[in-house]
């Protein structure tokens, strides 16, 4: 069933059924329950509208794929209170996102061209070292308000640890503006994706590796509709695909033509989504696949911006 309230159906499940595996993230060793999905990415979303953030409004993330729990809670809240989300594809778009956005979260100790990311928007907004630590930011940039992963405290900024308020209340919006590069996801595409990968590509119960980047619509998309499907999702963006899927015993694998070299071993999965960037690419990238010792019974190729199939 496609639906606008993303836990629609956790709400009506059994109380024996909300500790059930929703998401595995293998390199933090990480298992989080349909309960505590619920539970985090609410107190995530209340805490950003308590912060300042309206539906509507706008937030950045340049969080580092290695820290996938922190990067699709984020998303996940962002989704369920209506705000929009902006991926930085690298730090080229960092003017863009600081001018498009009222907010900013970032991994600062995370290196770009050599130096740490901090250091390179205390360049573009060196008002921070006069604004005291979870205050709000006056600068000539549009982001006011400035979030930060690491666990030292650096001025002007709020620790990420500290943005959840468990005992709050919030309306749920679940509308979805994901942008990232040239390509925006809204409502529409995804309810379409959904429509499209519900029951034919996932089912409830399956185990899904998603190895595509946290930056690209795809990956979380592909994580939303788990959500709805109630499928397991495993994410594996530094592993090697096949042994995890081999692992696990995945029946689904979420991939993209750049994580095809992380590919080490051979496996065999029901269902590819291959994530591509133009429809002439899915034969090639999908006989790279096959030549890496993944064998699929079905591949279902997608745009990996704007979710459109490419079959």
């Amino acid at each position: 069933m496609i639906t606008r309230r993303l836990f629609s159906e956790f709400l009506a499940l059994k109380k024996s059924e909300v500790h059930r595996d929703a998401v595995h993230f293998l390199a933090q060793q990480y298992r989080w329950s349909y309960k505590e999905v619920y539970r985090h990415s609410g107190a995530y979303a209340v805490g950003l509208l308590e912060m300042g953030l309206k539906p509507g409004d706008t937030i950045s993330s340049w969080i580092n794929c290695s820290e996938a729990p922190e990067s699709y809670m984020v998303h996940l809240a962002c989704y369920r209170a209506g705000i929009k989300i902006l991926t930085l594809g690298s730090g080229e778009d960092l003017d863009k996102a600081l001018n498009g956005s009222k907010a900013f979260v970032l991994s600062p100790w995370v290196d770009y061209n050599g130096q740490p990311r901090i250091d390179f928007l205390l360049k573009k907004v060196p008002q921070l070292l006069e604004t005291p630590a979870g205050s709000l930011v006056k600068s000539s940039v549009s982001a006011k308000y400035f979030i930060q992963t690491g666990f030292s405290t650096i001025r002007g900024t709020y620790k990420l640890k500290s943005v959840p308020v468990y005992n709050g209340t919030f309306t749920e919006a679940n509308t979805l503006s994901f942008t990232h590069k040239d390509s925006t996801v809204g409502d529409e595409e995804y309810k379409k994706f959904l429509g499209e990968v519900s029951g034919k590509v996932l089912n409830s119960g399956d185990i899904v590796v998603n190895s595509v980047t946290t930056k690209a619509p795809l990956s979380f998309a592909t994580f939303l509709a788990g959500l709805n499907n109630k499928t397991i999702t495993t994410s594996a963006i530094h592993d090697d695909p096949a042994a995890i899927v081999n692992k696990q015993n995945a029946k689904v694998l979420v991939i993209t033509e750049d994580k095809i070299a992380n590919i080490e071993g051979k496996c065999t999965v029901d269902k590819v989504v291959l994530g591509v960037n133009k429809k002439e690419d899915v034969d090639r990238v999908a006989k790279m696949l096959e030549g890496k010792g993944v064998k699929a019974k079905s591949i279902f190729p997608y745009h990996v911006g704007n979710l459109s199939y490419l079959g």
